[in-house]
């Protein structure tokens, strides 16, 4: 059969949560912050603030911005005083930020002049209103607090977070900071890899074995912690479908290392979910690899089989979730995309359990295992690209997220993301998150 290009299906998440999240946060009385509070007064406007940005997700429209009236303020947030029509009567004295920020910190009042015509004012002159916290003795942000997001426990305002935990006093404001693609060895990833070992997978285990020692080479240089756990038959026997390893995944003569492990257990083609929840039982005269797992891994699950499973994915889902543990994950597939050439049943389990999870799918018959890796690898480094973990346990109604943009300011992220309390990590949805480079800022007040 003629060699095809491997099919990747990566979930799209769709912008209507967005908008309905906008919707929902500009209404206070739907807004889980908003509750008048000394929670909101944490997270005061800052200049440039576009409440349009992004869709929702963790916040909205700020309390107290509302339609621009002609009094000397900033009604409605954008950053500028009275920019409608107004006549030139009542003070000039303005301030631009909010009314309840005028006089806080380093916020200043300002001036504003009748235009040529002597019919309307012109633009706000001098006032300064509330910035970013600059780690800098001084109350930036014009909340009453000074440097309230610097020097956390953990990982504060210079620093960055990593790490699930973290202690700290509850209610105390917290800002962790990240850099995009500078973050990966902040989370490990752990692979559990599932090999077919019947009659007719001859030329794929031979495939596994010269690109497996490859793939190890490349998740070090791109800076991953791993590790990897190969579920299939150990021997170097070339008329048998069995599994040997080479170094540097492996060492030498296919024995375990402090990053891979080796289950002997031979794979029927029908039964790659079983043997995995078989092995976290135990397997290979009783070796398990629930130990070998790290806690707050990204944990993802290679299949590579060419027939279906006896074993539904609904019932793997929930073994992975309720017996592991483990409600996050990810699912690559290996295996018959279609009833013809190679394949013995098109693996329809492994499919939905690939398309459910977000993960990469490739057709069994290709053959073609440098570009498996290459699909492999780049699905893990996205992957983590998207997921944040926090240093601190944050009340999860407090938490907002902003992307600093080139000029310093900031953009609250809105409906493009979540928070994974079992990671205890901001996830970024796919195809939403900020690119490689971008400085990401999490705020939010201690559970």
């Amino acid at each position: 059969m003629a060699a095809r290009a491997p099919r990747q299906i990566f979930k799209q998440i769709a912008l209507f949560g967005a908008a309905v999240a906008l919707v929902a946060c500009s209404d206070p009385a739907l807004d889980p912050v908003a509750d008048g509070g000394g929670v909101r007064d944490a997270f005061l406007p800052t200049p440039g603030f576009d409440a349009g940005a992004g869709g929702g997700g963790g916040g909205g429209a700020r309390p107290g911005c509302v339609s621009e009236v002609c009094d000397g303020l900033d009604n409605d947030c954008d950053g500028r005083v009275d920019e409608i029509a107004c006549p030139c009567t009542g003070p000039a004295v303005c301030f631009a930020g909010p009314a309840e920020a005028r006089g806080v910190g380093t916020c200043t009042e300002g001036t504003r002049r009748c235009d040529a015509t002597g019919e309307s004012y012109g633009p706000c002159e001098g006032s300064t209103g509330p910035a970013p916290e600059a780690c800098n003795a001084l109350d930036d942000d014009c909340d009453g607090l000074v440097d309230e997001w610097c020097d956390q426990p953990g990982g504060g305002g210079a620093g960055g977070g990593g790490g699930a935990g973290g202690e700290g006093v509850p209610g105390q404001p917290r800002q962790e900071r990240f850099r995009v693609g500078e973050e990966r060895l902040s989370r490990p990833v752990d692979f559990i890899m599932s090999v077919d070992n019947s009659g007719s997978m001859d030329d794929t285990v031979a495939q596994v074995e010269a690109n497996l020692g490859t793939l190890a080479t490349r998740l070090v240089d791109a800076g991953i912690d791993y590790h990897v756990v190969l579920i299939s038959e150990r021997g170097t026997n070339p008329r048998d479908p069995d599994v040997c390893i080479p170094p540097p995944m492996a060492g030498p003569q296919c024995a375990d290392t402090d990053r891979f492990l080796h289950l002997d257990e031979s794979v029927d083609s029908e039964e790659p979910y079983e043997d995995i929840v078989k092995c976290w039982g135990g397997c290979d005269g009783g070796r398990s690899f629930a130990p070998f797992l790290r806690a707050g891994s990204l944990l993802q699950f290679i299949v590579v089989t060419d027939d279906e499973s006896d074993m539904s994915w609904p019932r793997f889902k929930a073994f992975v979730r309720n017996d592991m543990q483990r409600p996050e994950f990810t699912v690559h597939g290996v295996v018959g995309l279609e009833d013809r050439g190679c394949v013995a049943d098109v693996g329809e389990q492994y499919i939905r359990g690939a398309e459910e999870t977000g993960g990469a799918l490739l057709h069994i018959c290709d053959n073609d295992w440098g570009r498996v890796i290459d699909v492999l690898l780049d699905a893990t480094v996205v992957r983590l690209q998207r997921s944040f973990p926090l240093a601190g346990l944050p009340d999860p109604d407090t938490l907002r997220v902003f992307v600093v943009l080139p000029n310093g300011a900031e953009q609250e992220q809105l409906g493009n993301w979540a928070y994974d309390e079992a990671e205890n990590a901001i996830v970024f949805q796919e195809g939403f998150g900020p690119d490689a480079g971008a400085q990401i800022l999490v705020r939010y007040l201690q559970r």
